[in-house]
């Protein structure tokens, strides 16, 4: 089976402008956090375990440190990813 590199298509340019790998899934700016700026994910979209998974991962494989910080007070609640080192 011969595989070849070619162009992208439009769906998956758009993809790519939205921030997201598949269709649903998010792509989290973890690579692009400096020391002490963060981003947030509303509750409502994200999962505690699963960002704490990735942040986890991430910290290991780039020797980072985040800390997930969940913000009830907030309209609308979200979770803040920080990066802490």
């Amino acid at each position: 089976m011969a595989i070849e590199i070619v162009a992208s298509s439009p769906k998956a340019i758009e993809l790519m402008k939205e921030g997201k790998r598949s269709e649903g899934t998010i792509v989290y700016p973890f690579d692009k956090l400096e020391v002490g700026q963060s981003f947030t994910v509303p509750i409502a979209d994200g999962k505690y375990q699963s960002l704490h998974a990735i942040a986890s991962r991430k910290g290991k494989l780039q020797s980072k440190k985040f800390a997930i910080i969940r913000h009830d007070d907030l309209t609308p609640p979200v979770f803040e990813v920080a990066r802490i080192a």
